[in-house]
């Protein structure tokens, strides 16, 4: 599909990776506008050229104003957070339920020409996180033999919107894409992520340096701007609601990012608290991108130490 001439809607168009999207698609498009109720992100967050809508995608006719007469529709707009906040909040990070069936099926009585679901890894079995592996493949998800158990309530909401938006592909032939992120990172994330943190605590030299777990538990970082050069892929190239891990080179523990982190900041701190008694979600995650890759011809291209620079120079103007 050509992005040039298509009216672009991004739900949560002000967040973290949705005003990054922004930037990018007012590149190529002069029709883009975003739904956000703010509640994350940041009006100063996006880009002049897009046009605003103020709204709650809970409520039917806000989200429908929002959608009428638009092409293309980048759905990122979830109740999420850090670990601590979607284990400490699960009711609220339930209402994704409703956001992404109300974001579906108004999508599908627009007849836009193409959805594209922001997903996550999160929605694999917690089975497949807990070791070192080959790599969690598209097959792996949450019905997996039957195991119905993704990465807690935040999963759980991802993968079910995966499944309605399959339906609505079988039943009414909605073009639609799915992007299935690992942990994305970057400029303008918030401090409840795990990556932020570390680095603010670094850039003020704390010391006892505090890192939530034992160290050990390894993700895979996948810089902004690869995730909204795939989404757009997945815009232009995909439309059987396919479902592609979108992810960068390899799974890195978390020890290996803090001294990544002292690394480039040239500090250390004398003693380093691991706190075991934080949570710290799934043990590993190797995730496999091989599908993206052979059917889209796509790779993420920007290398950990490179983005980790970007991220800390950001975060350095904004403390």
């Amino acid at each position: 599909m050509d992005l040039r001439d298509a009216n672009i809607l991004v739900t949560g168009g002000a967040s973290f990776i949705g005003s990054h999207l922004v930037d990018k698609l007012v590149k190529i498009s002069n029709n883009v506008s975003i739904i956000d109720n703010f509640s994350t992100g940041k009006e100063e967050w996006v880009n002049k050229k897009a046009r605003i809508y103020y709204g709650n995608l809970l409520d039917i006719h806000e989200a429908t104003r929002a959608m009428e007469g638009k092409d293309v529709v980048f759905h990122l707009a979830a109740v999420h957070g850090g670990r601590e906040f979607i284990e400490k909040y699960p009711s609220e990070v339930a209402q994704s339920f409703a956001i992404n069936s109300n974001v579906i099926r108004i999508a599908n009585q627009m007849r836009v020409k193409k959805l594209v679901f922001s997903s996550s890894v999160c929605i694999y079995p917690l089975k497949l996180q807990e070791f070192k592996h080959g790599g969690t493949t598209e097959l792996d998800d949450g019905f997996l033999e039957g195991v119905f158990r993704p990465d807690g309530i935040y999963g759980l909401t991802k993968l079910t919107a995966e499944q309605e938006i399959k339906t609505y592909r079988l039943q009414h032939g909605l073009p639609a894409g799915i992007a299935r992120f690992s942990t994305v990172y970057g400029p303008r994330m918030n401090n409840t992520h795990a990556l932020m943190a570390l680095i603010e605590r670094a850039l003020k030299h704390q010391d006892p340096y505090l890192v939530w777990g034992d160290g050990n538990q390894g993700r895979d970082w996948l810089y902004v701007k690869d995730a909204v050069n795939a989404l757009i892929k997945i815009a232009e190239e995909e439309e059987d609601a396919t479902s592609y891990n979108v992810v960068s080179s390899g799974t890195l523990t978390m020890k290996e990012i803090i001294n990544e982190i002292f690394t480039i900041i040239d500090w250390r701190p004398k003693e380093i608290f691991f706190d075991k008694t934080k949570p710290v979600g799934p043990r590993w995650r190797s995730i496999s991108s091989r599908r993206i890759s052979n059917n889209l011809d796509f790779i993420s291209r920007i290398a950990f130490e490179d983005g980790l620079k970007e991220t800390i120079n950001y975060v350095k103007s904004n403390v």
